[in-house]
């Protein structure tokens, strides 16, 4: 198995959880939005601002960068089996899951944690340098 993949097996396998609170076998979907959650706790806890401000934003060339790495990255790891159509829909709803999370419980939640060292352990590294 790739080393990529074994890494992302062993983060999925590690949450059994969504935001929603459903437990158990996580489709295709699900890891898709485990790990668009996870960018968007990191961008809410560590403020790293993966969205541009308009079209003047000064970092708009890292964002795409680091966006365009780490969606590549996560097609890898579902096989590219989330259809170009689903993907907008799932993001939004990571990102939405996510905020509301973070509202409510905060970011030393440890399920806020375990998705802050997903995106530590596989998504940090592929961001572009400053």
């Amino acid at each position: 198995m790739h080393p990529l993949k074994t890494m992302a097996a062993a983060a999925i396998a590690a949450s059994t959880l969504t935001f929603s609170g459903q437990a158990g076998a996580q489709s295709v979907e699900d890891v898709y939005i485990l790990y668009h959650s996870a960018i968007s706790v990191a961008d809410l806890c560590k403020d790293y601002q993966f969205e541009m401000h308009g079209t003047d934003d000064p970092d708009q060339e890292w964002i795409g960068r680091a966006q365009a790495n780490m969606g590549a990255y996560i097609d890898a790891v579902v096989n590219n089996q989330v259809s170009a159509g689903d993907r907008l829909h799932l993001i939004e709803r990571a990102k939405g899951e996510a905020d509301a999370y973070i509202q409510e419980h905060g970011c030393d939640d440890p399920l806020a944690q375990e998705r802050l060292a997903l995106f530590e352990a596989e998504l940090e590294p592929l961001l572009p340098p400053r």
